[in-house]
């Protein structure tokens, strides 16, 4: 068993800034020293926008007389603010490290795993795409999401991946509740091909694999280890979703069984790897409404997206009435079966504002809407016109009060996904750009 429980937990603290949670995560693999610090995420992201790579590169812009200096002092008043400066990214940005990419089609071996984290004690940052781009306000957004892999088992051929979403929201009142619930252990098949992830499809995206991480002027890992050869991805088997309605009160036969099917070969282990034994138990299912980026913005009509079909559920695993994991099950033309990646602090979130949100029956069932190309998450409760929803929070209370119109709150989405555009384009133009 490899692990590395030295680089902390870092949750995004905005929607976009997944790939920056992922690099200060993975920055914290090496030991600080006199003039090597671990940046907080929000250093991440000014060092990202001012160009800073290096040590060498700090220094000079830490330099008043240099011709950075002005960038530098400009993006750090402005992005320093929790929440600011809420910029997409297609790569990680690691201070004074550098790595080897992978390659598009080809995935890092079981081998390269060991290496990583049994050998070198480094962890290997991963990334999934979903169902393509979409424009907003100028400004190119793609379906991304970066994850990190923080530990391997090689006995169960298992990985240990961190996974930063949901973001974590200033406006809570109380603070996030089960970090380690963002930590899950995944089979390598699924590093591999993902399939479906928040009720879309979802695909590695191997090239940004990254491993062979060192600092910046260290040796090169190949003259110490002898690396395998990538292995090639076979052709991916996207998941045909079949949609059918969960505007009922009881689950439906067939899923309980596909469900009890599968929780009798389901194992959960904690971060450590080991199991934890049970009995469990199968919480009620979550049906899950993924959106497009696309149907979401320039909809005229956001009431048409909230029926009551779907063809992927998230299923709580319950020990003792508390949640410890999740799993989706997809259905298609041959009915119900487990498959793809359940994000379990998302589902246990929702769990909690389930039993405030159906104390009152008349409401109706409550689901998730889930749009991963914004890393957005809802609760949901009500179809069409009657549709309301809440932005997922970590105080199910103030999840539950703040329920509202769809609509509504589809347009903040969107606004806010134009005003982040809008404001980082300013500073660029005002102190310069320096992306890659």
């Amino acid at each position: 068993m490899f692990l590395l429980d030295n680089l902390g937990r870092e949750i995004q603290e905005a929607n976009a800034l997944c790939w920056a949670a992922v690099s200060t995560m993975a920055v914290r693999a090496f030991p600080e020293t006199d003039d090597f610090k671990h940046p907080t995420q929000r250093q991440t992201v000014i060092f990202h926008e001012s160009g800073i790579k290096t040590v060498n590169d700090l220094r000079k812009a830490e330099d008043e007389t240099s011709d950075t200096h002005e960038r530098y002092e400009g993006f750090k008043e402005s992005c320093s603010p929790e929440g600011s400066c809420n910029l997409l990214s297609s790569k990680l940005h690691l201070f004074d490290v550098k790595s080897e990419m992978g390659v598009a089609g080809q995935a890092l071996t079981a081998e390269h795993f060991r290496i990583e984290l049994g050998l070198r004690a480094c962890p290997v940052p991963i990334r999934w795409r979903y169902e393509g781009a979409v424009e907003i306000d100028g400004t190119r957004r793609i379906g991304e999401h970066a994850l990190i892999v923080t530990g391997y088992n090689p006995d169960k051929h298992e990985l240990r991946i961190f996974d930063p979403w949901p973001s974590s929201d200033p406006t809570d009142e109380i603070a996030d509740l089960a970090p380690a619930l963002h930590e899950k252990w995944i089979p390598y098949d699924v590093y591999v091909d993902p399939r479906n992830d928040g009720g879309l499809h979802a695909t590695a995206v191997h090239e940004f694999d990254q491993f062979m991480l060192r600092r910046v002027g260290a040796k090169d890992p190949k003259t110490q280890f002898h690396y395998p050869a990538l292995m090639t991805v076979p052709p991916f088997d996207p998941h045909r979703g079949n949609c059918v309605d969960f505007d009922q009160r009881h689950v439906p036969d067939d899923l309980w069984g596909a469900i009890y099917k599968v929780m009798g070969r389901h194992v959960v282990r904690d971060s450590s790897g080991y199991v934890i034994h049970g009995p469990y138990d199968p919480g009620r299912p979550i049906p899950i409404v993924g959106l497009k980026a696309s149907q979401v913005v320039g909809c005229t009509d956001h009431y048409s997206l909230f029926s009551s079909m779907t063809s992927t559920v998230a299923v709580p695993v319950l020990r003792h009435g508390r949640m410890i994991d999740s799993f989706l099950m997809l259905h298609d033309k041959n009915g119900w079966k487990a498959g793809g990646y359940s994000n379990n602090q998302i589902t246990s979130l929702l769990c909690e504002a389930r039993k405030i949100l159906e104390a009152k029956p008349d409401k109706g069932r409550i689901y998730l809407v889930s749009i991963p190309e914004l890393s957005a998450f809802f609760v949901a409760q009500g179809f069409l016109n009657k549709a309301s929803i809440a932005g997922l929070c970590r105080n199910p209370k103030h999840c539950a009060s703040s329920l509202g119109h769809c609509g509504s709150a589809l347009d903040e989405l969107v606004a806010k996904a134009r005003n982040d555009a809008r404001q980082l384009t300013g500073l660029r133009k005002k102190f310069g750009s320096s992306l890659d």
